[in-house]
């Protein structure tokens, strides 16, 4: 499961398939119903109106401009020279873990270019 901040997002990801949820309030947090949305994932995360997901063949998708009447949106490629198992956005901030466990973020994140520019590493 991934939930956005606002609790208005909600996505799942089961057997590989992710499925939203829609018409979410506060009476009713899971939903009206299950819709699928994308196939052949193996991570999700979202934010109040975006959601990052890493496909089966490594590649790193984004959705943007997803509210909570649009919860699922067209997606977008997001190169990466890294190869990512896990990612994670909140507030604007965009993580990835890498196979080798280095840490990358995603820098050059605006308001309006929530994709940033370019994956960084994190240096210790």
């Amino acid at each position: 499961m991934a939930v956005s901040r606002s609790g208005y997002i909600v996505w799942r990801l089961y057997k590989d398939t992710v499925y939203v949820g829609t018409r979410v309030t506060a009476k009713r947090p899971e939903g009206l119903k299950w819709e699928e949305a994308v196939r052949e994932v193996q991570y999700i995360t979202v934010d109040d109106s975006c959601a990052w997901y890493i496909k089966l063949n490594g590649d790193i998708m984004l959705q943007k401009g997803l509210s909570k009447d649009r919860p699922c949106f067209k997606a977008k490629k997001i190169p990466c020279s890294f190869n990512l198992k896990q990612i994670i956005c909140q507030a604007g901030v965009v993580w990835g873990l890498t196979d080798n466990y280095n840490i990358v973020y995603r820098s050059g994140v605006t308001k309006s270019c929530v994709e940033g520019t370019d994956w960084t590493p994190v240096q210790t």
